[in-house]
């Protein structure tokens, strides 16, 4: 039996060091497999990789605060609405860090190219002081997708620090040169 979606997020608290890291060489393998197959690189030309910035989502500074809306006990769209990845810029998100006061938000969806491809709890995230998850799949988007991520509000009119974890995959030059 194989698994189509594996849309599961698991609180780094409950993981060895290892496995982290092996599921975040798997995302980076990926990752670099897909932008290397999109852009028909050649093994000697040199790619970027680096950590995910919110600007890189469409968010216009490099800051993932923002404040819920007026209404509790729904989703909402997040500030990344309708964003579109750049040309020759690839996303694998692969964890949230969730900085909020008091966890205003439960859940995280993602709808990329216009499928719904992920939704994590971040309750379970919530049971000690230090909320970090990992996703047991990363989140690939491609260059030109567009993406929109959800939170689902526990508390409405609440402030909000939800920080994607992920690596970017790019041309060189595009944001960084060696």
């Amino acid at each position: 039996m194989t698994v189509a979606i594996n849309s599961v997020l698991i609180p780094v608290r409950a993981m060895a060091p290892e496995r982290v890291d092996s599921l975040e060489a798997v995302a980076r393998s990926k990752l670099l497999e897909v932008a290397m197959r999109e852009l028909k690189v050649k093994t000697d030309e040199k790619l970027v990789m680096r950590q995910m910035m919110p600007t890189d989502l469409g968010l216009t500074n490099e800051v993932w605060f923002e404040t819920t809306g007026a209404t509790a006990k729904q989703y909402e769209t997040s500030g990344i609405a309708s964003k579109e990845i750049s040309d020759e810029r690839f996303v694998a998100i692969t964890g949230v860090l969730d900085n909020s006061e008091g966890a205003p938000v439960s859940a995280l969806r993602f709808t990329v190219g216009g499928s719904k491809v992920a939704e994590w709890s971040l309750d379970r995230l919530s049971q000690d002081g230090y909320r970090e998850g990992i996703a047991l799949s990363p989140i690939i988007i491609t260059q030109n997708q567009a993406v929109t991520i959800e939170h689902y509000v526990k508390t409405a009119n609440s402030g909000t620090e939800i920080i994607l974890i992920g690596i970017i995959c790019e041309k060189v030059g595009k944001k960084l040169k060696p």
